[in-house]
């Protein structure tokens, strides 16, 4: 299975971003599998030598958000609102998957690196994204 062309086949207006900053991550990685695919996340997620946990991975994810900022000049007035809306949520009460989903979005709605690799991945093949 072609991880890229997959995806591709799911493609939309509304994550079209995500879609091809992840078909490019897959590509310039030279990743052929979900395993690698969650190998490569893993060492996003690895810190002094540990693979973050879940939790862990969202606060570690979360806090990078709020410690680096980034220029709101890039996006539109609706782009604007979306990433407060999305910063907004991440701050209540949700479970972990949608915080995922959020920092996704957050991610590449401001133009980082999204960690959350094989959880996009499946969200976008899963129709949720």
């Amino acid at each position: 299975m072609n991880l890229s062309n997959e995806l591709i086949k799911y493609v939309t207006n509304s994550n079209s971003k995500i879609v091809k900053q992840l078909v490019e991550i897959i590509n310039s990685k030279k990743i052929n599998s979900m395993e690698e695919l969650k190998n490569y996340e893993d060492r996003l997620f690895t810190i002094n030598g540990k693979i973050l946990e879940n939790n862990e991975r969202i606060q570690y994810c979360y806090d990078m958000y709020e410690k680096f900022s980034f220029e709101y000049d890039d996006l539109s007035f609706s782009e604007c609102k979306l990433e407060r809306k999305y910063y907004d949520e991440l701050n209540e009460n949700f479970d972990n998957e949608y915080k995922i989903e959020l920092l996704i979005k957050l991610f590449s709605l401001t133009g980082r690196e999204i960690y959350f690799l094989t959880e996009a991945y499946n969200l976008i093949i899963n129709q949720k994204l």
